[in-house]
């Protein structure tokens, strides 16, 4: 994941948010039903701006994935692919 570097006590800051691995992953994609939110972090990037986690569930919390984004990558195409590299995955149910 992203490696935060401390400005102040309030504000960290996050080198490299948009490289897009996943900061968690607990086994793959199985469930019909998936919860998904997008949500601003306490981060800045290296430009200042703020940094997004995409966090996918099943409502059991059997499956989790955790992936940071920049505050520019916040849009269907971003997340259309975070998706299809979750179905990707060897075991992914489609």
């Amino acid at each position: 994941g992203p490696r935060a570097v401390a400005a102040d006590a309030s504000e960290p800051t996050v080198s490299e948010p948009a490289a897009a691995e996943p900061s968690s992953s607990k086994q793959v994609p199985v469930g019909d039903v998936w919860e998904i939110d997008f949500c601003s972090r306490p981060m800045l990037d290296e430009r200042g701006k703020k940094v997004w986690e995409l966090l996918i569930c099943d409502p059991e919390r059997k499956f989790e994935y955790s992936e940071y984004f920049a505050n520019s990558k916040i849009n269907s195409a971003e997340l259309k692919r975070a998706i299809g590299k979750l179905l990707s995955m060897p075991g992914a149910v489609k």
